[in-house]
């Protein structure tokens, strides 16, 4: 069965309290804050990815939208969560930067 689920929210907050998901069969996370995020919250950003990777269902998918600006060393390399976490595959998609990795 083919199923999407959205929920919305203000998800910087969920990396201190991370409501109920699904974990039954692998996410996609598409993490696409304002682009100025990545220069005023990054570290808030980042304990979100953290958060998500770290309760997600293995061969889930990450993706992260940014400006052209971000560096994907700014991202974390690794999350250590999963065993089969790949590193990230960043691609231009003008005007964005698609970071992008499977857990």
């Amino acid at each position: 069965v083919n199923r999407v689920e959205v929920i919305p929210g203000d998800v910087l907050l969920w990396s201190r309290r991370m409501p109920p998901l699904p974990a039954e069969s692998p996410w996609i996370i598409f993490v696409s804050p304002p682009w100025k995020f990545f220069h005023t919250r990054l570290a808030e950003i980042n304990l979100l990815l953290k958060a998500l990777v770290e309760i997600a269902p293995g061969k889930s998918r990450l993706l992260v939208e940014s400006d052209d600006q971000l560096a994907v060393e700014s991202l974390p390399e690794r999350f250590g969560f999963h065993e089969t976490e790949e590193s990230w595959d960043t691609r231009a998609v003008s005007p964005a930067m698609l970071h992008q990795k499977s857990l």
